[in-house]
C-alpha cells in the first residue's frame, strides 16, 4: 500500500492527504415522506382545500457544496464553498448549467487549490490531492491542471468508485445532511450558514482521527478484494 497503514511507517503519508468531495444537493425543502406527511383527519372532519391543493416541488430546490477534510481540519476551515453560487456565476449565463471539464479545472484553480493551501500553508506539508471518482475529473485538462497545481495526487485507480466508502468525507457530508434533513430553509444563504454550523462540530482533532482512520477502511477493502 502507496501510503502505509502504520503511521510510525516511514512512507506514512495520510496527513497529507486531502479528500474532497462534492455534496450532492442540500435541499431548502425537508425531507418528505409521503406516508407520514400526507394529511390527516377524524371522521367527518372537514378538511380545508388549501390544505389538500397545497403544492409540491417534484423537484427539489436546493444547493451543492464543495469541500474537503484532511488530518488538519475541514477545508475550507469555517465554511463549505457554495459551489452551486460559483457555477451560475460562470458565462455563458443560462438557466441550467453542468460541471463541464473545463469549468471544474477551473473551480480547482480559482476556489479549491487557494483553500487547500490556506489550511496547509503553516503547517509544513504538501498537499496530497484526492478527488471523487467522475469521469470528469479525469479529463486530460483537469488532470493537467491539478498536476499543475499539487506535487502529487491519489492516482485515479486508488481513486476508484468501489473505494467510495472508504473516503471520511462521505461520513462528514451525510452527518450534517441527516441534521438538517427535516429543517426547512427560508433561502440559500440560510441553508449555506446552518450547514457551515453544523461543521463545527469537526474540529481539528476530529479531523485527524477520521483521516487516521482510512488506512484501517482501505486495508479490510484489500482483504475482502475489493468486495
Amino acid at each position: 500500500m502507496k501510503f502505509r497503514v502504520e503511521k510510525k511507517a516511514h512512507k506514512w503519508k495520510w496527513n497529507r492527504v486531502v479528500n474532497t468531495y462534492f455534496s450532492g444537493k442540500f435541499t431548502l425543502l425537508p425531507f418528505q415522506n409521503k406516508r407520514n406527511d400526507g394529511i390527516w383527519a377524524e371522521e367527518g372532519e372537514v378538511v380545508p382545500p388549501v390544505l389538500i391543493n397545497a403544492p409540491t416541488d417534484k423537484v427539489k430546490k436546493g444547493i451543492i457544496f464543495w469541500g474537503g477534510i484532511s488530518s488538519h481540519g475541514l477545508i475550507p476551515a469555517r465554511a463549505p464553498i457554495y459551489f452551486t453560487e460559483w457555477l451560475h456565476q460562470q458565462p455563458p449565463q443560462k438557466k441550467r448549467k453542468y460541471l463541464t471539464g473545463d469549468l471544474y479545472a477551473k473551480f480547482v484553480t480559482e476556489k479549491a487549490a487557494p483553500a487547500i493551501k490556506r489550511v496547509f500553508r503553516s503547517t509544513g506539508f504538501i498537499p496530497i490531492f484526492q478527488d471523487d471518482q467522475d469521469s470528469k475529473h479525469r479529463m486530460a485538462i483537469v488532470m493537467d491542471t491539478i498536476d499543475s497545481l499539487f506535487g502529487e495526487r491519489i492516482d485515479s485507480e486508488i481513486g476508484d468508485a468501489k473505494l467510495a466508502d472508504v473516503w471520511v468525507i462521505e461520513n462528514v457530508s451525510g452527518a450534517i445532511k441527516e441534521r438538517l434533513r427535516r429543517q426547512p430553509f427560508n433561502d440559500a444563504s440560510e441553508l449555506e450558514n446552518q450547514v457551515a454550523q453544523q461543521r463545527r462540530t469537526f474540529t481539528v482533532e476530529k479531523c485527524r482521527q477520521m483521516m487516521e482512520e482510512i488506512p484501517d477502511r482501505l486495508k479490510r477493502v484489500i482483504d475482502q478484494d475489493g468486495k
